[in-house]
C-alpha cells in the first residue's frame, strides 16, 4: 500500500466507537470475516493478521512494526523517507534496491533500513527493477529507456525502438532481461554483456561421437551443453567457440549452452543421424 493509505487505514483500524475495527471495516465493505486463521480483505485471502491501532514514521529511515500475526509470519516494518517506491529487489550486495517514481531516483536500502538514493542523468520515471546476471542492477524507465546501475551507482541507459513505456523487469534464465511495454503490448527482451548466445554450429547433422563446433558469444566458463536436452560431454570452449561430441541416445532438436549467466539455445536443431 502507498504511504497517503496508511493515515486512512489508522483511522479505520484505531478502536472506532461501536463495535472496534471489525465493524468499522465491515462497514465500509472490505472485511467479509474476520476470525479463523485466514481473513478476507476486499475478497482477497490473507495470513492470519492483527491489527494494530496504527503506524507510526520516524525519520531517518527507522521504522515501527504495523502489524504482526502470532505465528511470526507477516510482521510489517515501515520505513520513512522514500517517494512512491514502484519496484523492489534483492541486490548482489545483500541490499535491498528499489525505485522512486515520482523523484527519479534508485533507492538502496539495507537490511537494517538504512538508506541511500541515487539520482542523475539516465534516471527518468524508474517503476520496475531487478538484479542482472551481470552483478549490476536493471530498471525500467517510463520515459521509454532501460536503466542499468551498478552497486557504486554508475547509470547506463538503453533505448531502441522496442522500448516503448517499460514497466516491470526481471532476469530470464537465458541470462537476459525481460521488460513489459505498456504503450505497445509487447514484451522486450535486452541482453547483458554475460548474457550467452549461439550463432551456429556444424556440422548441422551427425551421429552419436560425432564432433560439433558450437559459436557464439560469451561461451568460456560453459557448465553445460546438451542435444535436444540430452547432455553432452564440453572438450574445449572459450568466449566465442565451444567444442563438444553428441552424445549417445540424443535426439534430434535444439542445443543449449549453459553459463553461470544463463543458457543459449541454438535457433536451429542439430539432426541425429
Amino acid at each position: 500500500m502507498r504511504f497517503g493509505r496508511l493515515f486512512w487505514w489508522r483511522r479505520e483500524v484505531s478502536g472506532l466507537a461501536g463495535g472496534g475495527p471489525e465493524r468499522a471495516l465491515r462497514r465500509r465493505g472490505l472485511v467479509r470475516r474476520l476470525r479463523g486463521p485466514v481473513a478476507m480483505l476486499a475478497g482477497v485471502p490473507m495470513l492470519s493478521v492483527s491489527l494494530v491501532a496504527g503506524v507510526s514514521l520516524a525519520a531517518g529511515g527507522a521504522g515501527v512494526a504495523e502489524a504482526a500475526s502470532a505465528s511470526g509470519a507477516g510482521n510489517t516494518t515501515i520505513f520513512a523517507g522514500i517517494d512512491q517506491p514502484e519496484g523492489i529487489t534483492a541486490g548482489p550486495d545483500g541490499n535491498l534496491w528499489f525505485t522512486n517514481s515520482s523523484n527519479n531516483t534508485i533507492g538502496r536500502i539495507t537490511p537494517a533500513g538504512h538508506v541511500h538514493v541515487f539520482a542523475g542523468h539516465g534516471i527518468d520515471g524508474p517503476a520496475g527493477i531487478t538484479a542482472g546476471p551481470d552483478g549490476a542492477l536493471w530498471f525500467t524507465n517510463n520515459g521509454g529507456s532501460i536503466g542499468r546501475i551498478t552497486t557504486s551507482g554508475a547509470v547506463t541507459t538503453y533505448t531502441g525502438t522496442g522500448i516503448n513505456g517499460p514497466e516491470g523487469i526481471t532476469a530470464g534464465p537465458d541470462g537476459a532481461l525481460w521488460f513489459t511495454n505498456q504503450h505497445n503490448d509487447s514484451i522486450g527482451r535486452i541482453t547483458t554483456a554475460v548474457t550467452p548466445a549461439i550463432s551456429g554450429f556444424t556440422p548441422d547433422s551427425g551421429a552419436a561421437g560425432t564432433t560439433v563446433t558450437i559459436t557464439g558469444h560469451n561461451l568460456a566458463g560453459a557448465t553445460a551443453v546438451a542435444f535436444g536436452g540430452t547432455p553432452a560431454t564440453i572438450v574445449s570452449a572459450t568466449a566465442t567457440q565451444l567444442v563438444t561430441t553428441v552424445p549417445a541416445g540424443a535426439a534430434t532438436g535444439h542445443i543449449t549452452v549453459t553459463t553461470p549467466a544463463g543458457t543459449a539455445t541454438s535457433h536451429a536443431s542439430f539432426t541425429v543421424t
